[in-house]
């Protein structure tokens, strides 16, 4: 790895059985300073990753979509879903990743508003999430029975700080303080009913507002109707059970709160542009070509 990096490190983490129960962990530390003109090339992995941009710029392309990398930035690699990556022409990019997994994780990252359609935070010179990535690496190289119990408090310390970085990003858009309570409440409700055959109505009884302005103030608020929020929830919690589940189609879909299978697989491949079936076929086939890429190089 000479030839593509200037400096590279990594620590991959022996998860233990009681580890592998937490609903989020740590799986891989690395640090990387790349060369000018490095490229990713287009790939999928098995795991979570989050990184951290200490230095300099480039490009990252996921699901279509093309983000400009810049100092303190954190991007996502999410498995199943094909990205790659690039460093600027004429500058370093040094990077901090964890990889991480677990049941909660989709949970957290849909939080985060995180999915295959935004993979980007900017962080706003938050200081402490360059020192928590950075300890977590260093924790990760020592050799110790409470190292996976520290990275797993680690991990959790980094969402908490996402999720306050994320808090500010999200009332600049609005111009408020901090989010409307009724759309908080709207917003708890989707994330803790997704998986039961809930409607619009609902969340506007719950949320304490009419349906019409619950459209109007989500919108406002979060950047989408409330019915995209759950189909983006639902899609995320779809796409974690396809790659990571040996449930059926029927199951996933009755999982995630459509009752009809049918209309799940059209649900999907409306979303995806790809079969359920087909979709976890192709992560099946990734992941046997991808076992060595995995573990060897972010």
């Amino acid at each position: 790895m000479r030839n593509l990096f200037k400096e590279y490190d990594s620590h991959i983490l022996n998860i233990s059985e009681d580890i592998s129960l937490a609903g989020a962990y740590i799986t891989w530390t690395g640090y990387l300073r790349a060369y000018p003109n490095y490229m990713c090339r287009p790939r999928i992995l098995d795991d979570f990753f989050m990184l951290y941009v200490a230095k300099g710029k480039g490009l990252f392309q996921c699901n279509g979509t093309t983000y400009c990398l810049a100092q303190e930035d954190i991007f996502f690699l999410l498995p199943g879903i094909v990205h790659s990556y690039q460093t600027d022409s004429q500058d370093l990019l040094e990077l901090w990743w964890i990889g991480f997994k677990g049941p909660y994780v989709p949970k957290l990252l849909s939080d985060l508003n995180i999915s295959a359609d935004r993979c980007l935070i900017k962080t706003h010179s938050n200081k402490m999430i360059f020192n928590l990535f950075e300890s977590t690496y260093l924790i990760t190289s020592r050799a110790s029975a409470a190292v996976n119990l520290k990275c797993t408090a680690m991990l959790y310390e980094i969402f908490g700080e996402l999720f306050e970085a994320c808090s500010v990003t999200l009332s600049s858009y609005s111009g408020e303080q901090k989010i409307d309570h009724s759309i908080e409440r709207a917003l708890s409700y989707i994330e803790t009913h997704y998986s039961k055959d809930i409607s619009i109505d609902d969340i506007a009884c719950y949320s304490g507002l009419s349906r019409s302005y619950l459209a109007t103030k989500f919108k406002q608020e979060v950047g989408c109707s409330p019915s995209q929020q759950l189909a983006k929830i639902r899609l995320n919690q779809a796409i974690y059970y396809l790659n990571h589940s040996d449930l059926s189609i029927d199951q996933i879909a009755e999982y995630i709160g459509i009752r009809d299978s049918q209309y799940f697989s059209r649900f999907f491949k409306k979303n995806m542009q790809i079969s359920p079936s087909d979709f976890r076929k192709r992560h099946s086939l990734a992941h046997d070509l991808n076992k060595e890429v995995t573990k060897a190089s972010i």
